[in-house]
């Protein structure tokens, strides 16, 4: 079955970053606070002490032993997809791969894209992810978002598509991808609860790649600090875009906070008692504890740390701890760790396993390794984890 959605490679938003990356120099970032190292603690604060302590390196160490402990099924998912992803052959029992075609065409798998949705490279890859899962037999769809929205602006588009969807069906997937991510959160901390309870209940999977479930720090950074830097940033903004700069610097604005500091009181069970999540979680995998698969995230991260001696290890966009959720989320979540860039699609798993081959190539289907992707996810998840 060649299904996916392809945590696409967020590249929009480093694409503007990167514009001025010669000039990059600091991330601003909440402060640090230090935190127990249980698999139970807020793992953001846990990861930027671990990386005041000892290192950028040593912390990422610790946080991806961290990462295993946290998930609630004890690292199985993360098992099996390493499993299907080297054996195009392996599939779990009563695999979502394997659900009858009018059980899929039940289900609603809604997809939503990170920072600036309408670059071409990145809207690609997971419009081609969305078609893989149409041909398949799933009722699939991308929803739009604005080009320049606020995750705020961007939650009321997500809840406008679900609240005339849900009905026609009986279970719903929500899928983010790195600003996506964080879309979501503010859908379920504000316009979900108008849905009624019987729409809500429908909500059984929640998968977020590389999602910026907790904010990112570089947002925050580019978006206000008073550096050389970030305001050479945001001028270039007003120079490229002119009529839209005020409109970017808003939806940049809107993505650096925690969304969890703000609600401290939000559970996603409370919202959608049904929900479990799969969160892949990027962390650098080069030897110094940066990515080193990407130049471009490489770069950033190396600027972003030098300058912020609190942030703990990323993927050159997002801190690696902040693309799962908190514990205050109350829902259960497994994680499966990538190494490589915020682009995830060109890293490797805990076994070197590549996530998605066909990413590196040179042909067209380059463009089709996020289907490569969902393919070895709907091999890897059993089909309760989608509520059936």
């Amino acid at each position: 079955m060649n299904s996916a959605p392809v945590p696409a490679p967020r590249r929009a938003f480093l694409s503007t970053l990167c514009s001025t990356a010669v000039s990059l120099a600091a991330c601003r970032s909440t402060s640090t606070s230090h935190s127990s190292s249980r698999p139970t603690s807020d793992l953001v604060s846990a990861a930027r002490s671990w990386r005041a302590a000892s290192g950028m390196a040593p912390a990422r160490d610790r946080l991806s032993s961290a990462l295993r402990l946290l998930d609630s099924h004890h690292g199985r998912l993360e098992d099996h997809v390493i499993a299907a992803a080297s054996n195009p052959d392996f599939s779990v029992p009563h695999a979502l791969a394997s659900l009858p075609l009018h059980s899929r065409a039940r289900t609603g798998i809604y997809l939503v894209l990170g920072y600036r949705p309408r670059i071409a490279k990145s809207e690609r890859v997971i419009n081609e992810v969305a078609n893989g899962l149409r041909l398949n037999g799933w009722r699939a769809s991308v929803i739009s978002v604005p080009t320049h929205g606020t995750t705020s602006d961007d939650a009321i588009a997500l809840h406008k598509t679900l609240a005339a969807d849900l009905p026609n069906v009986d279970r719903a997937i929500a899928i983010g991808f790195s600003k996506g991510g964080c879309d979501w959160i503010r859908w379920f901390s504000g316009p979900a609860s108008s849905l009624h309870p019987r729409q809500r209940q429908k909500l059984s999977l929640f998968i977020s790649f590389a999602g910026a479930l907790r904010g990112s720090s570089v947002a925050g950074w580019s978006a206000d600090a008073n550096s050389v830097s970030a305001r050479a940033l945001r001028l270039s903004w007003r120079l490229r875009d002119h009529d839209e700069a005020a409109s970017i610097l808003a939806e940049v604005r809107s993505l650096a906070p925690d969304p969890w500091a703000e609600l401290p009181h939000l559970s996603l069970r409370r919202v959608a008692p049904n929900l479990r999540a799969v969160c892949f979680a990027v962390l650098p995998d080069g030897p110094d504890g940066h990515p080193s698969t990407d130049l471009k995230f490489r770069l950033l991260s190396r600027l972003a740390s030098r300058n912020n001696p609190s942030i703990g290890p990323g993927d050159g966009l997002v801190e690696s701890a902040a693309q799962i959720l908190p514990p205050q989320a109350r829902t259960p979540q497994q994680i499966i760790r990538v190494f490589g860039s915020h682009a995830l699609l060109d890293g490797h798993f805990a076994n070197g396993t590549p996530v998605a081959p066909l990413y590196s190539s040179t042909s067209p289907s380059r463009w089709l390794a996020g289907r490569q992707l969902m393919d070895v996810l709907l091999r890897a998840l059993p089909r309760s984890a989608a509520g059936w």
